[in-house]
């Protein structure tokens, strides 16, 4: 029997390779929590009737796995390890502009960090390439909670906004819809 997750990361920093096993773990908690949920999915995100279906269902599959993979680097390196001044790649995502990753966005980590990365002078600084992110405050926990049941990048939001109180929540619709469905 062959296993079910790889990591191929030869040549990768060993922050690299930790965070790649993180956010592969992720996925498997995902599927772990409810089976049908994340397989229905997982069968849109590559199969579905419409480019739009497609990267909606990816865009949530990564986006969280990737949020858990920035929180726990930041974790490890800077709480664990007391690395002065670690950021994850990208500056924890936040140096990517939205026509570089449709799928691996830095939406879930955008609802918890406090960084507007659109306005931020040390990301965006004002460019409309970079997500506008006027939301924060959440804990991955909240998040997580969030994405059991959801079946769509806008399902996940939506219970955000049903199940928790935030100052931010009415910029979460703004958040989302900084990546395309197309």
């Amino acid at each position: 029997m062959s296993a079910k997750v790889h990591i191929k990361a030869y040549g990768k920093n060993s922050d690299e390779v930790y965070s790649t096993t993180i956010h592969e773990i992720a996925h498997a908690s995902h599927w772990v929590n409810n089976v049908f949920v994340y397989d229905d999915i997982v069968q849109d995100a590559f199969l579905g009737h419409s480019a739009a279906i497609r990267n909606n269902n990816r865009r949530l599959l990564e986006s969280w796995a990737t949020t858990v993979e920035i929180a726990f680097a930041l974790e490890r390196y800077t709480n664990v390890f007391n690395v002065a001044g670690y950021e994850y790649l990208y500056g924890n995502f936040q140096n990517l502009m939205i026509q570089d990753q449709n799928h691996y966005t830095s939406g879930g980590w955008d609802m918890i960090d406090d960084i507007n990365q659109r306005t931020d002078p040390d990301f965006g600084n004002g460019d409309l390439d970079f997500p506008a992110d006027n939301v924060s405050g959440y804990s991955i926990t909240q998040l997580e909670n969030a994405l059991f049941t959801a079946n769509s990048w806008w399902k996940w939001r939506d219970n955000i906004i049903n199940m928790y109180d935030n100052p931010t929540e009415g910029n979460l619709f703004e958040l989302f819809a900084n990546w395309p469905d197309n």
